[in-house]
């Protein structure tokens, strides 16, 4: 019927929404991590640079 049928919808659209809300706190998160982890390796290789003209 066209009632089920749009409670079937609503219940997907609200799993795919939740579903996209995980993904992309995922995404940034590991986004994030990527970030620090090249910012903590170019201060690294800043510092060695540094050291080397010192």
């Amino acid at each position: 019927s066209i009632s089920s049928t749009q409670i079937y919808a609503q219940v997907t659209d609200n799993k795919i929404s939740e579903d996209m809300d995980r993904l992309i706190a995922k995404q940034s998160a590991k986004d994030k991590e990527t970030m620090e982890r090249e910012a903590f390796e170019l201060l690294d290789t800043s510092i060695c640079k540094m050291e080397e003209t010192a």
